[in-house]
């Protein structure tokens, strides 16, 4: 469970890094979302998946027009595990 709390608090963290003023006109912004399996266990009555597309939603809609995204996900191919990468 404190795993779960570390990762949830790290994406809050990155989440508020990227929400700060960019010291360019531009910037570049790669976010990694890990698909695997164990996405699917639970918090609570809602799977990790479920929090995660939530929060990146809700980040997601805060960006400014300017900030180029991507997004690399990995554990999506195979057996589910985080072997499997791709952007």
């Amino acid at each position: 469970m404190k795993l779960i709390i570390h990762k949830l608090s790290l994406i809050l963290v990155l989440a508020l890094a990227t929400l700060a003023k960019p010291a360019f006109a531009e910037s570049n912004i790669m976010y990694v979302l890990d698909v695997s399996g164990s996405m699917g266990q639970k918090i609570g009555t809602e799977t990790k998946m479920v929090i995660a597309k939530r929060a990146f939603n809700k980040l997601i809609d805060t960006l400014p027009a300017k900030i180029n995204t991507g997004l690399y996900v990995y554990g999506h191919h195979g057996d589910k595990d985080c072997t499997a990468i791709e952007y």
